[in-house]
């Protein structure tokens, strides 16, 4: 039984010593750069679409109505989605949250009730929501500026 125990928290610290390694030299992506430490905000963040030039939040909070009235009620998601990450970019946090706070309904409709997914449940809080318009904003103008050097 000794033996066992030293093998397993040998284990344990062959495990850890593993995981220290891969994120030595793991490189950051610049959005995870941008979120600092918030690891919260990074893991809500990476769901959002990361380029939404040219395209408008109401025409998409529009089409998610009336596909959930239809009961399209995955195709209204991923529209009340695209819809709530325009409006992050935008910077209107209040339309952003109500696209994300339906985002969240939706989804345990169509996955149960226990069912949670961790970005709309972070970003259908006003405080995610403003949290995370700055942070979009510089990465869009990051986007663009190496868009320009390539150019």
């Amino acid at each position: 039984m000794e033996r066992l125990k030293k093998f397993l928290r040998r284990k344990k610290v062959q495990e850890a010593k593993l995981i220290e390694r891969r994120e030595e030299g793991r490189v950051k992506s610049q959005l995870e750069e941008l979120c600092g430490g918030d690891d919260e905000l990074y893991r809500a963040l990476r769901w959002i679409n990361l380029d939404p030039r040219g395209k408008d939040p109401k025409e998409y909070e529009m089409k998610a109505k009336e596909e959930e009235k239809q009961g399209k009620l995955l195709h209204a998601r991923v529209n009340y989605h695209v819809a709530g990450s325009l409006y992050l970019y935008a910077g209107n946090a209040r339309s952003a949250v109500k696209c994300f706070s339906k985002c969240s309904e939706l989804h345990k409709k169509l996955y149960g009730e226990n069912s949670i997914h961790e970005a709309y449940e972070y970003l259908k809080k006003r405080e995610g929501a403003e949290k995370a318009i700055p942070i979009l904003k510089t990465y869009l103008e990051l986007i663009v500026k190496e868009e320009k050097k390539k150019e």
